[in-house]
């Protein structure tokens, strides 16, 4: 996504354009498994920004709906983009040697949603990781 187009999907949600959002925005858009917010501190090449800082935008874009929190077996909080061109949420495989994660873009959960929706539940929100010894390790 272009600068523009992230400006839109911040002033979308009700929030302001800053140099910081943008920049942990592309960090997570750029990366290929959720982000610890120390990792989206160092992918910031030539801007220089407090790990509080960053923090604080993490928790505003996550309740804005533009972020999704997870924790793997280290129990630190890392964070995926969701937007458009996204899925809404994901689940994951960690490997338990080597610590790699792999996105599962299909919600195995889904039906049993949809089940619930049907009684009337609303919102309903779950998380679902694995964790394994991948082919690298096995």
């Amino acid at each position: 996504m272009s600068e523009t187009e992230l400006s839109h999907l911040l002033s979308n949600k009700g929030l302001r354009r800053t140099p910081q959002r943008i920049q942990v925005l592309k960090s997570l858009e750029k990366a290929r498994q959720p982000l610890s917010a120390e990792d989206i501190q160092k992918s910031f090449r030539s801007y220089v920004c407090d790990l509080a800082t960053i923090y604080r935008n993490l928790q505003q874009l996550e309740q804005a709906g533009l972020l999704e929190k997870t924790f793997f077996s280290d129990q630190v909080a890392r964070y995926r983009l969701c937007g458009p061109g996204k899925p809404a949420h994901s689940h994951h495989i960690e490997c338990r040697k080597c610590h790699k994660v792999q996105v599962i873009n299909d919600c195995l959960l889904s039906a049993q949603v949809k089940s619930l929706e049907k009684i009337g539940y609303r919102q309903i929100s779950h998380r679902l990781e694995f964790q394994a010894t991948c082919p690298d390790c096995a």
